[in-house]
């Protein structure tokens, strides 16, 4: 049996028109709102922009030389875009703390199962901060959402580290 929108007792939402311009939303209330803009409306405040610096030029370095550590002349690309780019720009902008960076990267690394990655990470993790017991919280949590597997291996990761350590 195929499954639809029918089998499934579900109704299609019309869909929305491509390119530039206002879009037609997918429901409205009796007056012709998007549910909820009655109240939206009356609470939206104008967003301020955001002020925090970027730090995104080009010429920042920190001196970070693990591109070119591991890969001396091999792979200059590479080398570039990991120290001058990753770690010179946006580990360096300062709308997101080190520490939150290295919490969405460990996040990261654990659902793509990136273990060679992740062990460099957990340990920036806990330099930026993050500690023993926020790395293994975050992990166990994890692993419901990315997988047994991932969460045992993420853990068996900064297990070793923390051994390593001690």
């Amino acid at each position: 049996m195929s499954w639809n929108h029918q089998t499934l007792g579900v109704q299609a939402r019309p869909r929305r028109e491509r390119g530039p311009g206002p879009q037609t939303p997918l429901s409205t209330t009796p007056s012709g709102n998007t549910p909820g803009a009655e109240t939206a409306a009356g609470n939206m405040k104008k967003e301020k922009p955001l002020t925090g610096k970027t730090n995104s030029s080009d010429d920042r370095n920190t001196g970070w030389t693990g591109g070119q550590n591991a890969f001396g002349d091999f792979a200059p690309g590479m080398v570039h875009y990991t120290d001058k780019v990753l770690f010179d720009q946006v580990w360096e902008r300062d709308l997101l703390a080190k520490r939150d960076r290295s919490l969405v990267t460990v996040a990261a690394l654990t659902a793509l199962g990136k273990t060679d990655q992740l062990q460099f990470h957990l340990d920036f993790a806990r330099q930026n901060g993050v500690s023993e017991d926020e790395l293994k919280e975050a992990i166990l949590h994890l692993a419901f959402y990315t997988g047994w597997p991932n969460g045992m291996d993420a853990m068996t990761a900064l297990k070793n580290i923390v051994e390593k350590a001690d």
